[in-house]
């Protein structure tokens, strides 16, 4: 009989610590959004957050906070001139592997 009720206690005790361990990671599984990501907020962030903050709106699925993170990256300065670069050094490395003939 008392082996009865010591298995029966363990067993009780194991499944609540197995509910207890499982509850909080179900909770966590369920994210929210904490943040209102207004084009002006992400404005405010660097080109290196918002490149962040773009990759996780992909991650997440989250297309309007990707398309913000696309215009503010779009209008700024620096964007223009370091995709000419980049192309510029495509066309040079072009040049020195046909022998200058591009």
């Amino acid at each position: 009989m008392r082996d009865h009720k010591a298995r029966s206690l363990c067993r009780a005790f194991f499944i609540s610590l197995t509910f207890q361990k499982a509850m909080p990671m179900a909770i966590m599984k369920q994210p929210t959004q904490s943040v209102d990501w207004t084009k002006e907020r992400i404005a405010a962030l660097s080109t290196l957050d918002v490149r962040q903050l773009r990759a996780n709106a992909e991650r997440l699925n989250r297309a309007e906070i990707m398309e913000r993170c696309d215009e503010v990256l779009g209008e700024r300065p620096g964007q223009k001139r370091a995709a000419a670069r980049r192309k510029k050094k495509a066309a040079e490395a072009v040049a020195a592997l046909t022998g200058g003939a591009a």
